[in-house]
């Protein structure tokens, strides 16, 4: 009877025995699947980051020309606003030259109403070998001499 229940009990623990190592391979197989999803996503992994990665270098490039745009977008945006400023100058100059001809011509008509000389010997002004040949005959010259001769002239009469 003891040999029996031991005999019972060995093909009894023989019996867990074969369930046990048949569950051993059943995890051991899980095991392995599991190691294999383990593999892939670790695989999708590193390839979504050196993904991540690449499009973060593109990024810090793009950051780069961005800033690079920026930086040239305000250097041209002060080239603009000069140059508006100098355009503001330059027609304000214009104006001003506007008004001083407007100006002159109102005195040269003046002087001509003034001295009726002016209008007989206009034909002549600039023309070489006259007396209004400003290029060979320097008006300031001919005023400095004039002051000369002025005081040369009021000396003889004291």
């Amino acid at each position: 009877m003891e040999q029996e229940a031991i005999i019972q009990e060995h093909a009894s623990l023989e019996n867990q025995l074969a369930s046990l190592r048949t569950q051993i391979d059943a995890l051991a197989l899980e095991v392995e699947e599991q190691k294999a999803k383990v593999a892939f996503t670790r695989n999708n992994h590193d390839h979504a980051q050196s993904e991540l990665n690449a499009v973060r270098l593109k990024m810090k490039e793009c950051d780069s020309q961005i800033s690079s745009i920026l930086k040239e977008q305000q250097k041209l945006e002060h080239i603009v606003s000069e140059i508006k400023l100098e355009r503001k100058k330059l027609e304000n100059e214009v104006k001003r030259m506007e008004t001083d001809q407007r100006d002159c011509s109102m005195k040269v008509d003046k002087l001509i109403e003034k001295h009726a000389w002016i209008a007989s010997g206009k034909q002549l002004f600039g023309r070489s070998g006259t007396d209004y040949d400003f290029v060979s005959r320097d008006p300031c010259k001919a005023i400095e001499e004039l002051g000369k001769l002025q005081a040369e002239q009021s000396g003889y009469t004291t």
